[in-house]
Protein backbone atom coordinates (compact mmCIF):
# COMPACT_ATOMS: atom_id res chain seq x y z
CA UNK A 1 0.00 0.00 0.00
CA UNK A 2 2.74 1.86 0.44
CA UNK A 3 3.91 2.19 -2.95
CA UNK A 4 0.74 2.30 -4.59
CA UNK A 5 -0.16 5.84 -2.22
CA UNK A 6 3.15 7.30 -2.99
CA UNK A 7 2.47 7.27 -6.38
CA UNK A 8 -0.82 8.50 -6.63
CA UNK A 9 0.37 11.68 -4.06
CA UNK A 10 3.14 12.19 -6.68
CA UNK A 11 0.17 12.24 -9.15
CA UNK A 12 -1.56 14.80 -7.30
CA UNK A 13 1.57 16.38 -6.95
CA UNK A 14 2.46 16.08 -10.55
CA UNK A 15 -0.82 17.47 -11.86
CA UNK A 16 -1.17 19.94 -9.44
CA UNK A 17 2.30 21.61 -10.44
CA UNK A 18 0.98 21.22 -14.00
CA UNK A 19 -1.91 23.06 -13.90
CA UNK A 20 -0.28 25.57 -11.73
CA UNK A 21 2.49 26.21 -14.39
CA UNK A 22 -0.05 26.02 -17.28
CA UNK A 23 -3.12 28.56 -15.54
CA UNK A 24 0.42 31.32 -15.13
CA UNK A 25 0.87 31.19 -18.86
CA UNK A 26 -2.84 32.09 -19.65
CA UNK A 27 -4.18 35.38 -18.63
CA UNK A 28 -7.80 33.72 -20.75
CA UNK A 29 -9.87 30.97 -19.79
CA UNK A 30 -7.37 27.84 -19.29
CA UNK A 31 -8.45 25.10 -22.06
CA UNK A 32 -5.37 23.46 -22.62
CA UNK A 33 -2.97 21.30 -20.98
CA UNK A 34 -4.58 19.79 -17.91
CA UNK A 35 -7.86 22.11 -18.53
CA UNK A 36 -8.53 19.88 -21.59
CA UNK A 37 -9.04 17.12 -19.21
CA UNK A 38 -10.82 18.60 -15.95
CA UNK A 39 -12.46 21.83 -15.15
CA UNK A 40 -10.61 22.13 -12.31
CA UNK A 41 -6.99 20.42 -12.10
CA UNK A 42 -6.06 21.83 -8.82
CA UNK A 43 -8.87 20.73 -6.81
CA UNK A 44 -8.38 17.11 -8.56
CA UNK A 45 -5.22 17.37 -7.80
CA UNK A 46 -5.40 18.16 -3.86
CA UNK A 47 -8.24 15.31 -3.78
CA UNK A 48 -5.80 12.85 -5.08
CA UNK A 49 -2.97 13.95 -3.02
CA UNK A 50 -5.39 13.48 0.26
CA UNK A 51 -6.30 10.04 -1.11
CA UNK A 52 -2.78 9.48 -1.46
CA UNK A 53 -1.56 10.08 2.06
CA UNK A 54 -4.65 7.79 3.23
CA UNK A 55 -2.98 5.28 1.22
CA UNK A 56 0.70 5.77 2.62
CA UNK A 57 -0.63 5.85 6.08
CA UNK A 58 -3.13 3.37 6.27
CA UNK A 59 -5.90 5.48 7.83
CA UNK A 60 -8.95 3.97 6.22
CA UNK A 61 -10.74 7.35 7.09
CA UNK A 62 -8.89 9.08 4.48
CA UNK A 63 -10.69 7.93 1.97
CA UNK A 64 -13.94 9.45 2.73
CA UNK A 65 -13.00 12.46 3.89
CA UNK A 66 -10.96 13.21 0.58
CA UNK A 67 -14.52 12.53 -0.94
CA UNK A 68 -16.78 15.18 1.58
CA UNK A 69 -13.95 17.57 1.30
CA UNK A 70 -14.17 16.81 -2.80
CA UNK A 71 -18.03 17.63 -2.61
CA UNK A 72 -17.38 20.40 0.21
CA UNK A 73 -15.18 21.98 -2.64
CA UNK A 74 -17.32 21.88 -4.93
CA UNK A 75 -20.55 23.35 -2.89
CA UNK A 76 -18.16 26.28 -1.58
CA UNK A 77 -16.12 27.12 -4.47
CA UNK A 78 -16.18 25.20 -7.97
CA UNK A 79 -19.84 26.01 -8.16
CA UNK A 80 -19.39 30.08 -7.20
CA UNK A 81 -16.28 29.80 -9.61
CA UNK A 82 -18.22 28.47 -12.18
CA UNK A 83 -20.92 32.02 -12.31
CA UNK A 84 -17.92 33.94 -12.05
CA UNK A 85 -16.42 32.38 -15.16
CA UNK A 86 -20.20 32.08 -17.08
CA UNK A 87 -20.47 35.77 -16.47
CA UNK A 88 -17.34 36.47 -17.61
CA UNK A 89 -16.54 34.61 -20.63
CA UNK A 90 -20.03 33.88 -21.44
CA UNK A 91 -20.78 31.32 -24.50
CA UNK A 92 -16.87 30.60 -24.29
CA UNK A 93 -17.18 28.90 -21.35
CA UNK A 94 -20.41 27.55 -21.67
CA UNK A 95 -18.71 25.74 -24.80
CA UNK A 96 -16.09 24.36 -22.72
CA UNK A 97 -18.17 23.54 -19.67
CA UNK A 98 -20.29 21.14 -22.29
CA UNK A 99 -16.96 20.00 -23.66
CA UNK A 100 -14.43 18.73 -20.78
CA UNK A 101 -16.14 17.70 -17.19
CA UNK A 102 -16.19 19.61 -13.68
CA UNK A 103 -13.81 16.89 -12.33
CA UNK A 104 -12.86 13.88 -14.45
Amino acid sequence: MLLIGALVSLLGLALRAWAAGHIRKNAQLATSGPYAFTRNPLYLAGTIFVLGIGLVSEIVWFLPLAVLAAFAVQKLAIEREERHLQARFGKTYADYAARVRRWI
